[in-house]
């Protein structure tokens, strides 16, 4: 490893959420992306001079890298893997847009085809004494709505 500037050399701590790494003319090489503490992103440039394992995604490290555009990995370690709950954090989040396991736009889409299936099968039996046909005419075109509402909320959000 090179002997770096002091001033030029800081560290930064916090969750893997992604990295991308190849080997070439024997050693690894590659990019790692950080997500710190305040929620910012950083990525890093792991290279022939970086010292450390290379972590698995989700695990909680501290990173000392040069300061610049593409910081490079000077050390990596491995604070602790079971610490981090990032993707815990994401399904948690997503859970609160769900309505019995199915997005909630899903349930305005089925309820609004749901209600106009059974609009249009009321009128046509409220205009039924007046117009003999009009039950049939309007239960055709409302049944299929109610279809229509049924196979989005069994097939939706799958």
């Amino acid at each position: 490893m090179k002997a770096q500037n002091p001033l030029s050399v800081t560290t930064t701590s916090g969750i893997l959420i992604g990295k991308e790494i190849g080997e070439w003319a024997g050693f690894s090489s590659g990019r790692l992306i950080v997500k710190r503490n305040d929620g910012r992103r950083m990525e890093f440039r792991y290279g022939k001079e970086s010292y450390g394992v290379i972590p698995k995604i989700g695990s909680l490290i501290v990173v000392e890298h040069t300061k610049g555009m593409v910081p490079e990995i000077l050390k990596i370690e491995l604070i602790n893997e079971s610490k981090s709950t990032f993707y815990q954090d994401i399904s948690e989040t997503c859970e609160s847009s769900l309505f019995l396991g199915k997005p909630t736009g899903l349930l305005v889409f089925v309820f609004a085809e749901i209600i106009m299936g059974l609009l249009l099968v009321l009128i046509g039996l409220s205009a039924g004494p007046s117009k003999p046909m009009a039950p049939v005419i309007f239960g055709l075109c409302g049944i299929p709505h109610i279809v229509i509402g049924y196979v989005l909320w069994y097939y939706g959000g799958q």
